[in-house]
């Protein structure tokens, strides 16, 4: 079985595809646990378990990487993944150039009350980001495994091609 692409011809081989979805699938894991850390430290800041000049050190930090793979993500779907999972990709990455270009990731804030219009708002946005790296992990899961397979197979039929000959 061949994965076709976007445009439903095969643009890499085989071998070529499978490391193409392992990278997304790597990066939906980095992406994953990067947004559930910061909905998590929004939980913490929520019961006072960290302060909120922390939680702003962690969007400055985290909040760049996570929009960055989120792009990532969508351009190595591009080239090798069905138009299903593009559109799976595509909301997040939209919403992380729309976050990017409003500055979220450069939010400076040291008290609950100066970041009290934002809080909402990100806390619902990370934990539909994680959902959706969720989402993106499994189907990269499956279709990684289903590359493999796909490899692996081919491998094996051009070597018993091999001995056959001889």
């Amino acid at each position: 079985m061949v994965i076709p692409s976007f445009y439903g011809e095969q643009v890499a081989s085989i071998g070529f595809q499978a490391l193409f979805w392992v990278l997304n699938m790597v990066i939906s894991v980095i992406g994953l646990f990067s947004s559930l850390y910061l909905y998590v430290s929004h939980d913490d800041l929520r019961h006072a378990m960290i302060e909120p000049g922390e939680l702003s050190e962690s969007l400055n930090q985290y909040l760049p990487v996570e929009m960055a793979l989120s792009m990532a993500f969508l351009c190595v779907s591009t080239l090798i993944a069905p138009w299903w999972v593009m559109l799976l990709a595509l909301p997040l990455a939209v919403y992380n150039v729309v976050s990017f270009k409003r500055k979220d990731h450069r939010l400076h804030f040291l008290t609950k009350r100066e970041y009290k219009k934002d809080f909402k708002r990100l806390e619902k946005a990370f934990l539909v980001k994680s959902v959706l790296y969720g989402l993106l992990l499994a189907v990269s899961l499956v279709y990684t495994v289903m590359t493999l397979c796909d490899w692996i197979s081919s491998i094996s039929r051009s070597g018993s091609r091999k001995t056959h000959r001889s």
